[in-house]
């Protein structure tokens, strides 16, 4: 793992847990770091941000919070198709649920790069602050595992983007993916755009999902406002079916990747 051959990608909205992980490997890799916080991730008064030598390290852009993990995963994607990394490594922001052990995870990328690997997801753990450790998935026949879309839901998915259903194949939870570029230049630009375009919207949806994911979105803005919820997610719709499409992509990746 270097920076002339891997770029580690964070997508962060609120969780700092991160941050010691990515100062472990600011000179291993090229780091990109979306933030989509409310107040600027430098607003923070973490140690780590104050470093000078962390900061000319890491790459940090601003941008707009219009879903969850999908979205700075194409974001990185679209921007740096023509610029990729031979390994790009996408993580989440809250490294204290997921990734209880730093240095396993770091073994880990560096055997997938040294064995050549075209895609492989990080075996993270769901809630490992809370005691809970992995939750792979076996998938059968495109049968995704999710209240929020239904295995109908993912097959539309994967005619709308001519993507072949696997007859099985175990998913890990949490989306801590390792690919190499020649899989992501399987597509073209645009089959990404139109990818993250579809995450808005409701096509592919079955109607009693789309009045769930509308449930939840009312839900979440009453607790909101009575101050029982603390996360500032956005309010707009499109964000929320995004969020409810998410479970697409979670358990589809080794596909989209394929």
């Amino acid at each position: 793992m270097n920076k002339d051959n891997c770029t580690l990608v964070v997508s962060h909205f609120s969780s700092l847990t991160f941050l010691p992980l990515v100062n472990m490997l600011k000179e291993k890799c090229r780091i990109i770091i979306y933030d989509k916080s409310i107040n600027g991730i430098l607003n923070n008064d973490n140690p780590i941000l104050k470093n000078k030598e962390f900061i000319d390290n890491v790459n940090i852009i601003k941008l707009e919070n219009k879903s969850i993990d999908p979205q700075a995963i194409f974001e990185y994607i679209i921007t740096y198709y023509d610029n990729l990394s031979e390994y790009n490594i996408f993580i989440q922001d809250d490294s204290h649920h997921h990734i209880p052990n730093f240095n396993h995870f770091i073994n880990y990328c560096n055997t997938c790069i040294i064995n050549n690997i075209g895609f492989k997801d990080y075996p993270a753990s769901n809630r490992a602050d809370q005691g809970q450790g992995r939750v792979p998935r076996t998938i059968i026949d495109g049968n995704i595992q999710s209240g929020f879309v239904s295995p109908i839901c993912a097959k539309n998915f994967c005619n709308k983007f001519e993507i072949e259903i696997i007859k099985k194949y175990t998913i890990e939870a949490c989306a801590h993916l390792i690919v190499n570029k020649s899989k992501i230049l399987k597509h073209d630009k645009e089959w990404y755009m139109k990818m993250d375009e579809f995450s808005y919207t409701t096509e592919c949806l079955h109607p009693s999902k789309i009045q769930k994911i509308h449930e939840c979105r009312e839900e979440f803005i009453n607790n909101f406002n009575s101050g029982k919820e603390k996360r500032n997610w956005p309010h707009n719709i499109e964000f929320w079916y995004a969020w409810g499409k998410a479970a697409i992509y979670e358990q589809m990746w080794p596909l989209i990747f394929n």
